[in-house]
């Protein structure tokens, strides 16, 4: 109703367009309620600070096991006297990959692997699929 105190809303409590206020306002005040239950950690700082912190030491290089040939190992290969057989040796630690999983199937023959821990599917598929695997744990976890 046109040029009516009202609009449709009563004398007091009037029909105004944002009463709480727009977005975020009231987050630390009238909204705090609502604010604590889904978003608890909006207005305050959380954890420790670590200075000078180098994200790569932390996380985990992974490699999956299908994906072992990509790898240059050539310059890698070493002749086995005793067998007669050349073994390719693959130093994984030494490309900063700590961990294999168990991914797919790699044809991998008479290889020799060094790592610091892999997943446990990764020996059941390198017992089956090569003649000679043999992969050296660093620390087991």
């Amino acid at each position: 109703m046109r040029g009516k105190n009202s609009s449709g809303h009563g004398r007091i409590n009037k029909h105004r367009k944002n009463p709480g206020g727009k977005g975020k306002s009231g987050g630390q005040h009238h909204h705090k309620i609502i604010f604590e239950r889904y978003r608890e950690t909006y207005f305050r700082k959380t954890g420790m600070r670590i200075y000078n912190l180098e994200k790569t030491l932390n996380s985990t290089f992974l490699l999956k096991f299908k994906d072992m040939l990509k790898i240059n190992f050539f310059e890698n290969l070493l002749f086995n006297s005793y067998t007669s057989v050349f073994l390719t040796l693959l130093n994984l630690s030494a490309l900063r990959i700590k961990k294999v999983l168990g991914n797919g199937i790699s044809d991998f023959k008479n290889a020799l692997i060094i790592v610091n821990s892999v997943a446990k599917s990764v020996n059941k598929k390198a017992v089956q699929r090569s003649s000679v695997m043999l992969i050296i744990v660093k620390n087991i976890n």
